[in-house]
């Protein structure tokens, strides 16, 4: 039955996943997100199952609390774990239910005065800043992003005595798409400006422990993380694609002679290629 329920209603037999971009006017606001739908490789008819049309709602959601300021669902989560808060120990300081936290943290939007109560509780003097990509840096997470990245494309990233100077370029796009579209970069890491692109800040002296890294222990990557390198990766789709890119944007141009100068994560919503 599920093979059939996937299948294209026009015979061409199976429809296969994937990555699909859509704009949707939202409360006044035009919003863009993807998703992950089945495919006709044939015709090209797009339809999606129960579990993708839920995806999209929710990127909606998120996408339309990052572009009006509100903090996204993942934001609340994070934010409330990092203060070591249960979801009822939050609604008793945010004094509303435990189940409008629920709520919040799973897609709904909250109000602009529930969503101040929640800013003063959760990050009041913001303890991230706009160069960490509002996240606390994970060496684990950018190997994460490297390895995802090798399972949609056809060259390699982890590259012994490389020092990232390929890769560094896609995990940069991987932060900073998902800091611009999720709120939050991917791996915490900062970047500054090197000769040959953006590069990790530090890379001499982390790239080797990034290589060796156990990763059985990390934050997993999150579905909309996933989404955003198999995106990237049909763009980067050859090892220097994402280095040529970087080098091409508008905003890298304005900087790349301020060597050694980090890279604020605000230039993600002026990126050109992603």
């Amino acid at each position: 039955m599920d093979n059939l329920k996937n299948n294209c209603p026009a015979g061409h037999g199976e429809m296969s996943n994937a990555i699909v971009s859509k704009e949707i006017e939202f409360r006044g606001k035009q919003v863009k997100y993807q998703i992950e739908s089945l495919q006709c490789p044939k015709c090209g008819l797009i339809r999606s199952t129960l579990e993708q049309t839920a995806d999209a709602q929710l990127a909606i959601a998120e996408n339309y609390r990052k572009q009006v300021g509100l903090l996204t669902g993942e934001e609340i989560k994070y934010y409330r774990e990092e203060l070591g808060l249960s979801q009822q120990q939050l609604a008793d300081r945010a004094q509303c239910s435990k189940m409008s936290i629920v709520r919040w943290e799973n897609g709904i939007i909250q109000k602009p005065a529930s969503d101040k109560a929640l800013r003063d509780i959760l990050c009041p003097e913001d303890p991230h800043n706009e160069y960490s990509g509002n996240r606390d840096l994970s060496l684990g997470r950018i190997k994460l992003v490297y390895m995802e990245f090798e399972k949609h494309v056809d060259y390699s990233l982890l590259i012994p005595g490389d020092r990232g100077l390929y890769g560094a370029k896609n995990c940069w796009y991987a932060d900073s798409v998902a800091y611009r579209d999720l709120g939050r970069g991917m791996t915490g890491a900062t970047y500054a400006v090197m000769p040959h692109g953006p590069q990790l800040d530090n890379y001499a002296d982390l790239f080797d422990v990034i290589f060796e890294y156990d990763t059985s222990d990390v934050e997993p990557l999150t579905k909309a993380e996933v989404l955003i390198i198999k995106s990237l990766s049909k763009i980067f789709k050859h090892q220097k694609d994402a280095y040529v890119a970087s080098h091409a944007e508008p905003e890298w141009k304005k900087i790349q002679n301020n060597l050694g100068q980090r890279i604020s994560y605000k230039v993600s919503y002026k990126l050109t290629a992603a």
